[in-house]
């Protein structure tokens, strides 16, 4: 030992070791010598050193940044990590710093992920623990699973806060990352060279809204879709806006006191069309009460007025709204009285009562023809036996 220049003792019976290495590792005696007896001491050198060299690779995957990858859904990779340390480790791979998903005493373990799915995406974390001196080294790689989103777009429309505005929405979810999704309009006759809607955006949904000055009846607007990581494209969605148009018989008669029903029915507005009853040159909304029953059932609405009267007579319509246009029916309602309506049922109950005696005289003649004789002047005349 003494020949080694890295071991010096000093004037106090320090032993140093410079340079200290593996093979240093062992158990050292120190002889002390007391005035009768001799102590023997031994003290154990325990040499460490890591975990070094950590390294955790996940393949086969493309790389982005800042030591990221990405991978296709429904792929197969395999997770490697390694690393050095003296005398022992333990090597763990734990996913979102939650769960563990294997460990070993080697210096390196595979772990394989097949199918992969999006709950797989996550920070993956290689864990080397040195098991004399508890040090411990982390290194961390963020795995990315894109997918492409499902099916088809899909587009919506309805009307917007404000009845004269469009609120169009395209949709195509369930992919990573963002889709591209572009609103634009398919040009026809009645618009410009240049569409009033030309919007993209990487998103989920995207979702406009369009003035009624910018509409008219017919427009077709198409959101077209792509998928950048997988180069795709599918069959884009597409809304063609259509106008009001109530249907309903524009004369209804009705006899005071009875009730009456007038119906309406818009089943072609794109965006569905808001229907409501109104009265008057001023066309004051009808509400609901216990005279003005109001019901829908699908396109057709229906307002049944209670006990109907001579006040009740008059035009009603129908209105039907969009953010195209607002377009009304228009129906007239007479009403007629009872008393007019009963003079009409008394005389026809007279006229039935004086052709049913004609019948019943006609048939009593017949039955006694041979007692009956026609004068020269054309009288009727009883004959005598």
């Amino acid at each position: 030992m003494a020949e080694d220049k890295r071991f010096s003792i000093s004037d106090r019976q320090h032993l140093t070791i410079t340079g200290l290495n593996e093979t240093d590792q062992g158990l050292y005696y120190c002889n002390t010598s007391r005035q009768y007896f001799t102590v023997l001491e031994d003290i154990q050198l325990l040499i460490v050193s890591g975990p070094v060299e950590v390294v955790m690779d996940i393949g086969p995957t493309t790389a982005l940044t800042n030591d990221t990858f990405f991978v296709n859904s429904g792929s197969n990779v395999t997770i490697r990590c390694s690393s050095n340390s003296f005398p022992s480790q333990n090597l763990s791979l734990i996913f979102e710093d939650v769960k563990t998903l294997t460990s070993s005493p080697d210096s390196s373990l595979e772990f394989h992920l097949h199918n992969i799915q999006p709950t797989n995406q996550g920070l993956y974390h290689c864990v080397a623990r040195n098991l004399v001196s508890n040090v411990t080294v982390t290194n961390k790689t963020q795995l990315f699973v894109y997918r492409a989103p499902d099916g088809h777009p899909k587009c919506y429309s309805k009307t917007g806060n404000d009845s004269t505005e469009l609120l169009l929405d395209c949709s195509w979810p369930g992919g990573y990352p963002a889709p591209m999704l572009h609103w634009t309009e398919v040009l026809g006759d009645q618009t410009t060279n240049k569409p009033v809607l030309n919007v993209s955006k990487n998103t989920d949904t995207l979702e406009e809204v369009l003035n009624r000055t910018l509409l008219y009846d017919g427009q077709t607007l198409i959101c077209y879709n792509y998928y950048q990581p997988l180069d795709l494209k599918t069959d884009p969605c597409s809304i063609t806006l259509r106008s009001p148009y109530p249907e309903g018989d524009p004369l209804v008669t009705a006899v005071e006191g009875d009730n009456i029903t007038l119906s309406c029915e818009e089943a072609k507005s794109v965006p569905e069309a808001k229907t409501t009853w109104r009265r008057t040159l001023k066309e004051d909304v009808i509400l609901p009460s216990s005279r003005h029953i109001i019901s829908k059932a699908g396109p057709m609405l229906r307002l049944t007025i209670v006990n109907v009267t001579q006040q009740d007579e008059g035009a009603y319509f129908c209105r039907s709204e969009n953010p195209i246009q607002d377009i009304e029916l228009e129906i007239i309602l007479t009403v007629k009285s009872s008393a007019r309506n009963t003079g009409g049922i008394i005389g026809a109950f007279l006229a039935f009562l004086i052709f049913g005696a004609g019948i019943v005289i006609g048939l009593s003649a017949y039955r006694h023809r041979d007692r009956i004789c026609l004068g020269k002047t054309f009288h009727l005349n009883v004959c005598s036996s």
